[in-house]
């Protein structure tokens, strides 16, 4: 119909199927299988709608969460061909891509909102969970290391994001059992936790302490963007960056244990495939957990505090990257009861109850 494409200004060379939607009940059925009636079509959206709600019985009293959780990530799904299969970008209308000429084509990936948003796909769609993951892992730099944000050739080339795929993969292998996914990107996960030891170590400090993981970039901001944690005010201020190595001159509570945690994990993958990295990746593991809860425990807070690597002083500025260390399991039970007790439960401070927030809270 040329009239309805021009009012529409679409392309009135082109072939279009007009159908009139009339008021009072009017129904459209289109099936790309073969030739359904509409009333059966109808009957089978009920049905494939039944089945999907039937899924979110096994989550109890959080099915009404999964199912907000699940539609988020879902509108989010897209494909570009520039990439190897479809993915979920942290949001539709972040387009970090240069030169396209539709919008349509416009996305970003980052590295742990993309391998967050996998882990969650994995409890239902793990062949959607698979794609998403493979991409942020394979879009990895020449460095060896997975970028901050990657858009086709377009990538961060200095820093990174907290390594949380190698955790991530070995609950996806527990769950589904795909030692192929372990095969395919093991070797890319073991250069990416090398690069932080090679990279974002040092730090400007001297000794053992200097063994600690710290944050970098091409200046602070890059930095504190390494955290994932972009405009955290735990990292306000602009004196202890070192522009020559690119680094903050602090000792970080969080990334160390990030990498820690990164590194066992790493040592489970290596297990399942019977490779021969697995203790070292557990002497390295061990020895940034230990070097946590030596050097960075701030015993007079009570808590885990990053430290600059200048004066070994703490920098007091608490943050929920404070109980890190925990994912690790190498704080003694001491350091655990007082960061929970002390902080994360207490109400002038994180205010978390294991129930959930506390009632009558004034804030």
């Amino acid at each position: 119909n040329i009239g309805v494409a021009s009012q529409l200004g679409m392309d009135s060379s082109a072939v279009y199927l007009v159908l009139p939607l009339t008021t009072g009940g009017g129904v459209v059925g289109l099936s790309t299988v073969q030739a359904m009636t509409t009333p059966e079509i109808t009957a089978q959206l009920d049905s494939a709608e039944a089945a999907e709600k039937r899924k979110y019985t096994k989550y109890g009293d959080v099915a009404e969460q999964k199912s907000a959780v699940q539609a988020a990530l879902m509108w989010n799904w897209v494909y570009n061909p520039i990439e190897a299969g479809p993915f979920a970008p942290v949001s539709r209308s972040w387009d970090f891509a240069q030169g396209n000429k539709d919008k349509a084509w416009g996305y970003v990936m980052f590295d742990w909102d993309t391998i967050f948003a996998s882990y969650m796909l994995s409890f239902d769609a793990k062949e959607l969970a698979y794609s998403n993951f493979i991409q942020v892992i394979k879009g990895k730099t020449a460095a060896g290391f997975v970028p901050n944000f990657s858009v086709g050739t377009q990538k961060t080339e200095i820093h990174s994001q907290p390594p949380v795929g190698s955790k991530v993969l070995l609950e996806m292998f527990r769950r589904h059992g795909d030692k192929w996914m372990v095969e395919l990107l093991f070797d890319d996960l073991l250069g990416w936790n090398g690069w932080f030891i090679a990279k974002r170590t040092g730090c400007g400090g001297t000794g053992e302490m200097s063994k600690l993981i710290c944050l970098g970039g091409e200046d602070m901001q890059n930095a504190r963007y390494e955290s994932g944690l972009d405009n955290s005010p735990m990292y306000d201020g602009e004196d202890y960056f070192d522009n020559s190595s690119g680094q903050m001159q602090l000792y970080d509570v969080g990334m160390t244990s990030m990498v820690a945690m990164d590194a066992e994990a790493l040592a489970g993958l290596a297990d399942i495939l019977g490779r021969p990295e697995g203790n070292m990746l557990r002497k390295r593991a061990e020895e940034l957990r230990t070097l946590v809860s030596k050097d960075l425990w701030d015993q007079e807070m009570g808590i885990f505090v990053n430290k600059f690597s200048r004066n070994a002083s703490f920098f007091r500025r608490i943050s929920p990257t404070s109980f890190y260390p925990m994912l690790t399991g190498g704080p003694s039970s001491a350091q655990v009861e007082a960061a929970i007790s002390g902080w994360m439960f207490n109400r002038t401070r994180f205010c978390i109850a294991a129930s959930g927030d506390f009632l009558g809270n004034s804030d």
